[in-house]
């Protein structure tokens, strides 16, 4: 059983990794070679194959298999203002313009650009402090206004503001 096969895989730096991505393919048995990753195929990213057992081949009662792994990289196109904010729906908010203030859209994509159809409760904030923080809060609200660390923010910097 080949996962993939005969596709061109565009690679991106780490940095913009989204996942790895495995394939295998069944071995005759224990003694039998694996394909040669072609030199276009390693340029690509591709590791070289390798030996392994899987529980999957054989209506999962295991066999010997083939194994080699690509990092699967996202568009590497980012948007540093775009800062997610929730996993569950991912959502993020659009930094550009300073503070996040109430009513404002949230997206539904990493470069900021598919509304989500939501909008934000509260005024939010980037800082990596409290201090900080509070002196983005005090700026966008009004003075004395206080950053308070948010647990269920995806991203560490992103502070609500409250009163």
């Amino acid at each position: 059983m080949t996962v993939a096969s005969g596709m061109a895989l565009a690679v991106a730096p780490a940095s913009f990794a989204d996942s790895v991505w495995q394939q295998a393919e069944v071995r005759a048995g224990q003694e039998a070679g694996c394909p040669t990753t072609s030199p276009a195929e390693l340029a690509a990213g591709w590791t070289q194959w390798g030996q392994s057992w899987h529980k999957w081949p054989f209506g999962n009662t295991g066999g010997w298999v083939c194994t080699r792994s690509i990092v699967w990289a996202r568009d590497s196109a980012t948007n540093e203002n775009c800062v997610q904010i929730y996993n569950d729906p991912a959502e993020w908010l659009d930094f550009a313009n300073g503070p996040v203030l109430t009513g404002t859209p949230t997206y539904s994509d990493y470069l900021c650009t598919v509304l989500s159809g939501e909008r934000i409760k509260g005024t939010w904030v980037l800082a990596d402090s409290q201090l900080g923080a509070n002196a983005e809060c005090a700026a966008a609200l009004f003075p004395g206004s206080e950053g308070v660390h948010v647990f269920f923010a995806v991203d560490p910097r992103l502070w609500a503001c409250g009163i």
